[in-house]
């Protein structure tokens, strides 16, 4: 039985190979070419062998030339488009670099400026003490000196008493005359010294008094323009925090959730403290206004960080949605089920890029996912990048914004070529659309 199978089979192929080489004699039969050369004829061969190489030959000399001039062609006009939407993207990036960079330059110049303003504030105060002080050894000492002077005012009465009865006796004393007389002038120098000091003292008072004055104006002047800085600064800041704010809403999350130990909700407008009796000391209202602005802006840094970590930029150039976050009828088994990313269809292996700056954790196959790109953007944020064709990062690697992680492809659980594009935030799922309506609204203010 086998045998007959064989020799059926070699039968056939012996037949399929006569028909091969019957057609091959048909289209290329040996040929002789004459050739005449100075009145000789001569003839020569042409084997088939070379005729069938020559005609391969032409037609894949052909076929090369017609697809090397499609591709040429084709691909000039695909580069030069990508060149255009590449430049615009990096006009539009470096614009608004320019903008932070010039906000946080104005920031910086403020903050310098209101420590500077708290030195020199608090090296008038030291001067300040100083002078009170100062003032209180003067008021000590002119109340010496008026001790001093009524003692001596008593002194003089009781020496011009002395006085009288000196007199009454220089005839019998007139050996003491010269001395008494010496000793009233000493003390009349005294008395007049004495005067003198008081009155140089009262001039010292006085200049003292005047100049604790202009301290004091001095003082109130700086404290008034201290207060202005930091309402400044406090509104500015507070309109940024505002802003940022804005943009996490957005994205669906809540900004007080997302900052570290912010269980009191600080932030708001700044209002500076009533100059009341019952308020505390000028340079305490500004410790307390300069501790509340260092809390906002504290919230502010902490905003700014998480919003430079949140994916507002669409992975996609070109796409349109195929199936959006949230419920939907599964496209396999046609069963209702919960899709917890955003389906973006484009060509197949169209560039897919980061939405924002992180480090690689995954990067390979998945499951149902397929080729897949996971990427931490730090404040727990992840996005992920599914179904794709090709891989372009390694696990571990350090991407910033826009770069180019993988190909658009259709492996794993997948219909067709598309992108699984998922974020989740402190490890719960969020609608990708939100976050990229949330960078159209950034880059579009």
């Amino acid at each position: 039985m086998r045998q007959g199978q064989q020799r059926d089979e070699i039968t056939g192929w012996g037949r399929f190979a006569g028909r091969v080489k019957e057609t091959v004699n048909r289209l290329f039969p040996e040929r002789q070419v004459m050739v005449r050369t100075e009145g000789r004829l001569r003839y020569v061969r042409v084997s088939k062998a070379f005729q069938m190489s020559t005609v391969f030959t032409m037609v894949a000399v052909t076929a090369w030339v017609t697809y090397s001039t499609s591709a040429f062609v084709l691909n000039d006009r695909v580069l030069a488009t990508k060149d255009a939407e590449i430049h615009k993207a990096r006009l539009a990036y470096d614009d608004l670099l320019g903008e932070v960079n010039n906000y946080q330059d104005k920031f910086s110049s403020l903050t310098t400026e209101l420590v500077e303003n708290h030195g020199l504030m608090l090296r008038l105060v030291e001067q300040n003490a100083t002078l009170q002080q100062s003032l209180k050894s003067v008021a000590v000492k002119l109340e010496s000196t008026k001790e001093e002077r009524e003692s001596v005012i008593a002194t003089r009465e009781r020496l011009k008493g002395e006085l009288k009865t000196v007199e009454d006796k220089m005839r019998s004393l007139a050996s003491r005359n010269f001395q008494l007389d010496k000793e009233l002038n000493s003390i009349q120098s005294a008395l007049n010294n004495v005067d003198q000091e008081r009155r140089m003292a009262l001039a010292e008072k006085s200049r003292l008094s005047d100049q604790v004055k202009n301290l004091e104006t001095t003082l109130a002047d700086l404290h008034e323009t201290q207060k202005t800085t930091v309402l400044s600064m406090a509104e500015h800041t507070a309109r940024r925090i505002a802003a940022i704010e804005e943009v996490i809403s957005r994205t669906g999350l809540d900004p007080n959730k997302l900052t570290p130990n912010n269980d009191a909700g600080m932030g708001g407008p700044f209002i500076a403290a009533s100059d009341d009796a019952d308020t505390n000391e000028p340079q305490d209202q500004l410790k307390a206004s300069l501790s509340s602005l260092e809390s906002q802006v504290e919230r502010w840094h902490s905003l700014k960080s998480i919003m430079n970590s949140l994916p507002l930029y669409s992975p996609l150039d070109y796409y349109y949605i195929t199936s959006s976050y949230g419920k939907r009828k599964d496209p396999v088994n046609n069963r209702w089920a919960h899709h917890y990313g955003l389906d973006m269809g484009s060509s197949y292996r169209a560039p897919v890029y980061t939405a924002a700056a992180g480090t690689v954790i995954h990067a390979g196959w998945k499951g149902k996912y397929g080729k897949l790109v996971e990427i931490d953007h730090g404040n727990g944020v992840v996005s992920k990048y599914g179904h794709l064709s090709k891989v372009l990062v390694k696990k571990g690697e350090k991407v910033s914004h826009r770069t180019k992680v993988g190909l658009v492809g259709s492996t794993g659980r997948s219909t067709g070529a598309h992108l699984h594009y998922e974020i989740s935030v402190n490890g719960k799922t969020k609608n990708p659309m939100k976050f990229i309506k949330a960078g159209r609204y950034v880059f579009k203010g």
